[in-house]
Order: C-alpha cells, then sequence, then structure tokens
C-alpha cells in the first residue's frame, strides 16, 4: 500500500462517518496507523495525519504499550 492508498483509504473511511478516534485492540487509533505506515511501514501518510488532527482526533491518544 503506498501513501496515496493510505491516504485515500482515510478519506474515504471518514466520508463514511466512521469514528476516527476508534481503537484496535492494541489500543491503537487511526493518528498511530497513520504516522506510522500502518499496512505500510515506513510510508506515514502526512496528508492523512493532517485530515484526522483537523478532525479533531485525540493527538495524545496512547496505545497499550
Amino acid at each position: 500500500m503506498t501513501r496515496k492508498d493510505s491516504e485515500a483509504l482515510v478519506a474515504l473511511v471518514l466520508e463514511a462517518h466512521a469514528n476516527p478516534n476508534a481503537v484496535d485492540r492494541e489500543g491503537r487509533t487511526a493518528l498511530h496507523l497513520a504516522v506510522w505506515g500502518g499496512a505500510a511501514p515506513d510510508h506515514p501518510a502526512p496528508a492523512a495525519v493532517e485530515a484526522l488532527l483537523a478532525l479533531g482526533v485525540d493527538g495524545q491518544a496512547r496505545d497499550h504499550q
């Protein structure tokens, strides 16, 4: 998955009114995955990070680790 793919996926999910603060079993949010590259390790998605922050996601959220 490329950076553009990651950013497009975030846009699609947000258009579907998904909860941007939802967490997975490890306590990771969409913001964590956008910063870390998610499904595309070593490919952070800056536009996705900006879009999530613009929506007011919790930038201080911590995972379970």
